[in-house]
């Protein structure tokens, strides 16, 4: 027998046993340790240190890594695979897989929009379009919260699109909160900022400035109204000018309760009679103003001014005296009015109703005439009070067309010349022509019978003619 000897090579096709560690979940951000906790191979030379990689995949990550233990931050929010290989001498490699979650720590990239001005009473829309999130889901499973603070309003939305209106001035705050479908919230804030463009307005005025007024005490109406803020009830004021063609009253603070932007302003006003003259000015809540309303004319009725010519106060008249009752200057100052007149004796009672009244005679004594005038406003009643005194004895007054005595005696010295005119032509028609050539005077005793309308005891010259038939014709001498 032979003894043969051979070499056998036995090759190593044994993969390393590889244990990568337990799955685990880890936030974004986080830095991740990777080491293999086990690693055995069959050959006893094997060291594992110079021989391990990683590969780490995830939903948009590729990447590889060379080390026994290596630190790894993920950056991607989602479930990664990290792969470890170990390679032995013979060139086997065994791996093992860890899985590794990567929460989502990233809050949204929040945008609430821009900073702006508005009017007062504006409806502002917002919106959250250009926020933007890691989550390539984002915006499935997002929520949207918008919380407003200003003036008068405290208020929460909802949506990604929202709007309010703001009812004052001043700046609101709003405040976007957004909340991806992690839980992770970002938030942005938008200033809005409300003014008041515009200063109040003045409405109507009663009373009407044609209407004439009767009496001075009076409520007058001013209507204010602004689109904005609101007419400031408290700088609220009121002049007057009263004659109208006087001076202005200094700027009064009126109380006409509280401000809003529709103002009705109700103010108690006394004044004089004739035409008179009323200003506001206001200013609104956000200090625009003083706003000037027009002068507003208000015409008061006034009373009629009486004046009499005739009779003077203390004039003496005689028994046939007229006496002439005169107010003709007497006028309405507003020339609307109808004067109603009316005269009246405290002896003889009412003597007229005319503006001229023409009293031919009045009894005897001290006589209060009164003539009393209105317009037919109450409390517009004239009266004026004179007194006069009607006596026997010729008038010695000389006003209201009485005739002064001397008058009547010249009138009457006139009228006896003018009758003993008359009387001596009449007389002078009756008596003879001259006795003509064959007459002569006779004397003659005149009888009864013969001249019954001569006295039978005179004895008269009786002229005698010659005519075919005798003829006597007597005359009284």
């Amino acid at each position: 027998a032979g003894i043969a000897s051979f070499r056998v090579v036995v090759r190593d096709v044994d993969p390393p046993e590889v244990d990568g560690g337990h799955d685990m979940s880890v936030n974004q951000g986080t830095t991740v340790r990777l080491e293999p906790v086990r690693v055995t191979d069959n050959d006893p030379a094997f060291s594992p240190w110079n021989a391990t990689r990683w590969r780490i995949l995830g939903p948009t990550v590729d990447q590889n890594l060379t080390g026994f233990s290596i630190d790894w931050v993920p950056k991607e929010m989602g479930v990664h695979q990290a792969v470890v290989y170990v390679r032995d001498a013979a060139g086997n490699e065994g791996s093992d897989i860890v899985f590794i979650t990567v929460w989502d720590v990233t809050p949204p990239l929040t945008v609430a929009g821009e900073d702006r001005t508005v009017d007062i009473g504006t409806v502002v829309f917002l919106d959250a379009v250009g926020t933007m999130d890691n989550d390539p889901e984002f915006p499935s499973g997002a929520k949207y919260s918008w919380n407003v603070m200003g003036p008068d309003l405290l208020l929460d939305l909802v949506g990604e699109n929202v709007s309010f209106q703001v009812p004052w001035i001043g700046l609101y705050t709003v405040t976007l909160e957004v909340t991806d479908a992690a839980g992770n919230t970002g938030d942005d804030t938008v200033r809005i900022t409300s003014i008041d463009p515009w200063a109040p307005t003045f409405g109507d005025f009663s009373p009407d400035p044609d209407f004439l007024n009767d009496h001075g005490e009076m409520s007058v109406l001013q209507s204010i109204l602004d689109q904005g803020t609101g007419v400031n009830a408290d700088l609220l004021e009121m002049r007057i000018k009263a004659p109208s063609d006087g001076e202005w009253t200094p700027w009064a603070v009126l109380d006409v309760g509280d401000s809003a932007r529709s103002l009705d302003a109700l103010i108690d006003v006394d004044l004089p009679e004739g035409e008179s003259q009323i200003q506001f000015r206001c200013w609104d809540l956000a200090g625009n103003g003083p706003v000037v309303s027009d002068e507003h004319r208000i015409r008061v009725n006034s009373r009629p001014v009486v004046v009499v010519l005739s009779p003077v106060n203390g004039a003496d008249y005689g028994p046939y005296d007229e006496v002439w009752l005169d107010g003709t200057p007497t006028h309405d100052p507003d020339e609307e009015d109808l004067l109603s007149y009316l005269w009246i004796s405290d002896q003889d009672g009412a003597l007229g109703r005319a503006p001229r009244v023409r009293s031919p005679t009045l009894s005897p004594g001290v006589h209060i005439i009164t003539l009393q005038v209105t317009d037919g406003v109450e409390g517009h009643e004239i009266v004026v009070v004179i007194n006069i005194t009607v006596t026997p004895e010729p008038s010695t007054v000389q006003d209201d067309d009485g005739t002064p005595w001397y008058i009547w005696i010249v009138i009457l010295l006139l009228a006896i010349g003018t009758t003993y005119v008359l009387w001596d032509a009449m007389v002078k028609r009756q008596r003879p022509p001259p006795p003509a050539e064959g007459e002569e005077w006779i004397k003659a005793q005149i009888k009864d019978e013969d001249t019954p309308n001569l006295k039978p005891e005179a004895s008269q010259l009786i002229s005698k003619r010659l005519y075919r038939i005798p003829l006597i014709e007597g005359w009284v001498r």
